[in-house]
């Protein structure tokens, strides 16, 4: 295979994983928005989801090339196949599932977008209250951490609120170590 082709793959893969990066980025951020989120943080709150540092978001949001191991290291905490940062893709749906990258939670691949919807909704309400609740324990972030045996970023974004990271059942779970005693009403 020539050079030229080479080099042009290389840019070109380069800029799809950049372009992907961004727009699952761009869907969490709608997501957290419509939450009712602050936007002061968000890029911190998705660094850590990515489990990287906020600088290094910030070089792969500018000019930083994407190698092979962080892109399957992203789609991995974004719930993606290995690869899917290498495909060009039309859209990047709405979050609908883990780490708000469209991808269906745990256990759920036969549910409907309806299903989808409302999951968001009750991954929302548990993280909502369960903030509620931290906020009135007066705890810190490292005390939340330590409390319920969790990584420090995970925590803090608790304490805000944002479920970013956790699917519906670690939500409740991690709410009954904190106290709560979730119930489920059917109307």
């Amino acid at each position: 295979m020539p050079v030229a082709p080479i080099t042009q793959m290389s840019a070109n893969i380069t800029l799809t994983r950049r372009r992907n990066a961004l727009a699952l980025f761009q869907a969490y951020a709608e997501r957290m928005l419509a939450a009712g989120a602050s936007p002061k943080g968000l890029e911190q709150a998705f660094a850590a989801v990515l489990q990287v540092s906020p600088s290094m978001w910030s070089q792969i949001k500018s000019s930083r090339p994407i190698g092979d191991k962080l892109a399957r290291q992203i789609e991995k905490h974004c719930a993606r196949t290995a690869g899917w940062l290498d495909e060009e893709h039309a859209s990047v749906p709405a979050h609908r599932g883990r780490a708000d990258t469209g991808a269906p939670p745990s256990g759920a691949a036969g549910i409907e977008p309806t299903g989808h919807a409302l999951v968001t909704r009750l991954r929302a309400e548990v993280a909502g209250k369960l903030a509620r609740h931290l906020q009135a324990q007066g705890w810190a972030d490292l005390e939340i951490a330590r409390m319920l045996d969790l990584p420090s970023p995970l925590a803090s974004a608790l304490a805000k609120g944002e479920e970013t990271g956790f699917d519906l059942e670690r939500l409740l779970t991690v709410a009954a170590r904190a106290g709560l005693k979730p119930t489920l009403r059917w109307s």
